[in-house]
């Protein structure tokens, strides 16, 4: 026959709850403080809010754009060829 499993007594200590509880609410209302100092209608006038950036493009390129633009054409230029080769040399 096998031995009884103990068990252990279901109450709960209630100074760690009340601990943990305090601190959640602690928590909580620091949350809702900081939530009402960044609300925007309590900002002043100095600080504005940041705009949306211009969606229209750019009328030039950068000196990368062109670099990247060039090494674009320099590969579409070379990889058909080079295809050209590897297929032709595998036949």
């Amino acid at each position: 026959m096998t031995a009884p499993i103990a068990e252990q007594p279901e109450d709960v200590r209630t100074r760690p709850a009340a601990v943990t509880l305090l601190v959640v609410i602690a928590a909580i209302a620091a949350c809702a403080v900081i939530v009402w100092l960044l609300v925007p209608a309590r900002r002043s006038p100095a600080i504005a809010a940041p705009t949306m950036p211009a969606h229209e493009p750019y009328d030039h390129a950068s000196a990368l754009e062109l670099r990247r633009a060039a090494q674009a054409r320099a590969i579409d230029a070379w990889l058909p060829a080079a295809i050209d080769r590897y297929v032709g040399g595998a036949r």
